[in-house]
């Protein structure tokens, strides 16, 4: 990013987030359970609440639809392709 923090996504899901300004580095993973590490001090926390997840099929493709409360979209086809919008509006097909 401009401001020298990074996004950086995951396959399955997880999104991990940088603020080098604080030293935090914020992890949300698929199940949508928060967790910040300080490398400054090295204190590791959960957040107490996990993001609400819901999943649902398609009953006319059989498809699997993921949606988390951040924003995440994940789709499972029955091909074993799969897409992944992230809440910035990335786009990933596998």
């Amino acid at each position: 990013m401009k401001d020298g923090n990074q996004i950086i996504y995951f396959k399955d899901g997880t999104i991990t987030k940088t603020d080098h300004r604080r030293g935090i580095w914020t992890t949300i993973n698929s199940k949508g359970v928060i967790r910040e590490r300080n490398v400054r001090t090295k204190i590791v926390k959960d957040e107490i609440s996990s993001l609400e997840c819901r999943r649902k099929v398609d009953p006319e493709t059989m498809a699997v639809v993921l949606i988390r409360e951040d924003g995440f979209l994940k789709i499972d086809y029955p091909d074993k392709s799969c897409l992944m919008v992230f809440p910035d509006h990335t786009r990933i097909y596998i």
